[in-house]
């Protein structure tokens, strides 16, 4: 519950206060429903800012264009997550939304929003314009496998929100020291952080272990 907060916390104009986020736990602590529900929220639910009500608390709205992204550097790191939608969505919510749930690709209201599942190059993920992504695995990304190349193509895809609105979360299992993947990428840039040692913001992480 505290870390879904801080996800959703905003600045005083409106804004997300954060950009990125990592939530790192131990494996089978249920990092992959935690994010199909957060996919959930970005997909149909109140997730994105719509002013502030008369006694100062903001005013959730949803996200007529969320087109979600479950991205791995490998089919499995994205079928742990998108094989628990069909569960997540009771008949009466699939009627009132008009949700079509397949294997690799989940829509609403007749298409205009889209949950889909990304395994690809990063160079053919390049240009997509999706409104909220969930970084599967990211201790598994690697230079080796291309995974640094598929996060800096994520982040240049979310980029493209002006209001700045498009996210990333990382779920991921502790890394291992000296690969140079993506997890371990965000501890030390958590840590410099921490320490101040870099201005960088934006990056909200989560870890028991931290």
């Amino acid at each position: 519950a505290r870390f879904l907060l801080w996800f959703y916390a905003l600045e005083e104009d409106g804004s997300f206060s954060y950009r990125r986020a990592v939530l790192r736990r131990m494996k089978g602590w249920g990092k992959d429903p935690f994010g199909a529900v957060l996919c959930a929220i970005e997909f149909l639910g109140p997730c994105r800012f719509g002013g502030w009500a008369e006694d100062g608390s903001p005013i959730a709205v949803d996200n007529p264009a969320a087109w979600i992204q479950t991205v791995g550097v490998a089919k499995d790191q994205t079928k742990n997550t998108m094989t628990l939608f069909p569960g997540l969505f009771t008949r009466a919510a699939r009627e009132v939304y008009d949700v079509d749930v397949a294997q690799t690709i989940i829509y609403a209201y007749g298409g205009a929003r889209r949950i889909e599942a990304i395994t690809s190059s990063p160079d053919t993920s390049e240009g997509n314009r999706p409104t909220f992504v969930l970084q599967n695995e990211t201790h598994h990304w690697t230079p080796a496998n291309r995974g640094l190349e598929v996060e800096r193509a994520n982040a240049r895809n979310l980029a493209k929100a002006r209001d700045g609105s498009a996210r990333a979360l990382s779920i991921t299992n502790a890394h291992k020291p000296g690969e140079g993947s993506v997890a371990e990428v965000d501890y030390r840039t958590q840590l410099d952080i921490a320490a101040g040692r870099t201005r960088s913001g934006g990056l909200l992480y989560d870890s028991l272990e931290a």
